[in-house]
């Protein structure tokens, strides 16, 4: 079975989420989605969660799109074992532009109002990120053959595979704004940056502060 790089825990690649127009690591979007489908309670990136339900999020149409190729291999456009970002290709750019969350869906999870408004207007983001998106216009890509990856190597499996363990990986899932929290230590370092990105707006610092 073809192993996908844009699927395992070994990826390196980033990507520019454009529903919060923040850079992003995809291997932790990715163990994000097995969570949320696996229907585990995850209480960070609730505005995340939110866009993978609704059908917004890049990561679940980037699984999708590879899990619905007909039976031949689809390419693996997202994955890199060198730190680097990768940009979104068009045909998913198009699949979530006009896609809006529902109020009943938006309603079940503890968003902030800076969430909630980038939840619902993603569209000018994402029509931004297509005018220089690979395969706009109907032009072709480069096909990327998924790699054989040697898991025992780097002591790790493909993220369907990984045990869901929270307390683990629980920092790879900061929220993009900090919420209202009882604190019984004072806040670190890392704490204040965080509150300082938020609040100037910078959601790719917030959202990787802790990573």
């Amino acid at each position: 079975m073809a192993k996908y790089l844009t699927l395992s825990s070994e990826n390196q690649a980033q990507t520019v989420c454009p529903i919060f127009n923040a850079k992003t690591k995809v291997a932790s979007c990715m163990l994000l989605r097995e969570r949320v489908w696996a229907g585990t309670k995850i209480e960070k990136r609730q505005g995340c969660q939110v866009a993978m339900r609704c059908g917004m999020c890049p990561a679940t149409a980037i699984v999708d799109r590879i899990g619905k190729v007909n039976g031949q291999l689809a390419s693996d456009d997202y994955g890199s074992l060198e730190p680097k970002v990768v940009r979104i290709h068009a045909p998913i750019l198009e699949r979530i532009k006009s896609v809006i969350p529902l109020k009943s869906v938006l309603d079940q999870y503890q968003l902030t109002p800076e969430e909630r408004q980038m939840l619902q207007t993603t569209r000018g983001r994402i029509e931004e990120q297509l005018k220089t998106a690979p395969g706009r216009d109907g032009k072709s890509t480069a096909y990327i053959a998924p790699q054989k990856i040697d898991y025992a190597l780097y002591g790790s499996t493909p993220v369907s595979k990984r045990k869901l363990d929270i307390d683990r990986e629980e920092a790879d899932f900061e929220v993009a704004v900090p919420r209202t929290v009882v604190r019984t230590q004072p806040k670190s370092a890392k704490d204040n940056t965080i509150n300082r990105a938020a609040m100037t707006g910078d959601m790719s610092v917030a959202i990787n502060a802790a990573a």
